[in-house]
């Protein structure tokens, strides 16, 4: 993955407007680890350290090793994305994709699994550093795991996010539900992951796939088709 530079989109972030900056979004490397963990601890304040040592210890993992492994994205088949100023190298937001641990809780055949896991991108974390809030940082990371998404051909980005959130999120053309639903092809049915605090927000990145209301929940339809159809959103 090249680095990009960008000037971000001051009215569609996660604060107040302040002002837009130019900065520069890269693939992420074991060096920014520290400064990638500060950043996530930030999402949620009241998880346990316990909880965060096993993401952490993953994901030192998995910069030490580099782009190694089969996959479209910059860690392989996950995707860890920082920004950062274009004259410094310190991140001031990240954006880390990869499975959702919510695939292990749908009751689905195996097949179906396996090709949810090549077909919809999960957001795990996406964070600013607060001083750089409201100034179209959290914007730009999206939209550029979006685009690599797209262009891997999957066909929709899934997440997870706070309430207070929502407004963000959809602006940025997500729609945010209380469940995570999904309508399965071959008439497999339709299967849902409660939010519980969270809410889910989905975004379809595919022509056939679209977002319909279902029992007044959203839900992704048209999931899985052939990979040559592709939006241009």
């Amino acid at each position: 993955m090249q680095s990009r530079s960008v000037r971000t989109d001051p009215r569609t972030d996660l604060a107040p407007y302040r002002s837009p900056l130019p900065v520069r979004l890269r693939a992420a490397t074991l060096a920014d680890f520290d400064v990638m963990a500060d950043l996530i601890r930030l999402i949620d304040l009241n998880r346990h350290a316990d909880e965060l040592a096993p993401i952490f210890e993953i994901l030192r993992d998995v910069l030490a090793a580099g782009r190694g492994g089969e996959g479209p994205f910059t860690h392989g088949s996950l995707h860890f994305v920082v920004a950062d100023l274009a004259d410094q190298g310190t991140p001031i937001g990240l954006i880390r994709c990869g499975v959702g641990s919510w695939t292990g809780e749908l009751a689905v055949p195996a097949f179906i699994r396996s090709r949810l896991y090549s077909r919809i991108g999960n957001v795990q974390e996406l964070a600013v550093a607060p001083g750089y809030q409201g100034r179209g940082i959290a914007r730009a990371l999206l939209r550029r795991i979006e685009e690599d998404h797209r262009d891997a051909g999957y066909d929709a980005m899934v997440l997870r996010h706070h309430r207070e959130q929502t407004s963000f999120y959809t602006h940025a053309g997500y729609t945010s539900g209380s469940r995570l639903t999904l309508v399965l092809p071959n008439g497999l049915g339709t299967v849902s992951v409660p939010g519980q605090s969270w809410r889910w927000a989905v975004k379809p990145l595919a022509q056939t796939v679209a977002v319909a209301n279902i029992q007044g929940r959203p839900a992704l339809t048209g999931l899985l088709g052939p990979r040559d159809s592709t939006s241009e959103c």
